[in-house]
């Protein structure tokens, strides 16, 4: 408990939420609906490092997946 005050662990504890939301979000991102997450398509998908390139966002599709995945989760983390 005396642990609890300290910087990276206040930090851990409060962008975990966020991080949640956003691992789930951005199924959502990268195919424009909930289909994509749902049916298990990303379960399955083969060759992923021919994806990575491939665009990361619906509604931004210059930013690669590599670049967009990572981000998202910053961002709800924060």
């Amino acid at each position: 408990m005396k642990e609890a005050n300290e910087q990276p662990r206040r930090v851990a504890y409060f962008a975990w939420p966020g991080i949640v939301v956003g691992f789930y979000s951005y199924f959502y991102f990268v195919s424009g609906n909930w289909k994509y997450y749902f049916d298990g398509e990303w379960a399955t998908e083969r060759n992923l490092p021919s994806l990575m390139l491939k665009p990361g966002f619906t509604f931004a599709p210059a930013i690669p997946r590599v670049v967009a995945a990572p981000l998202t989760l910053i961002v709800f983390g924060a």
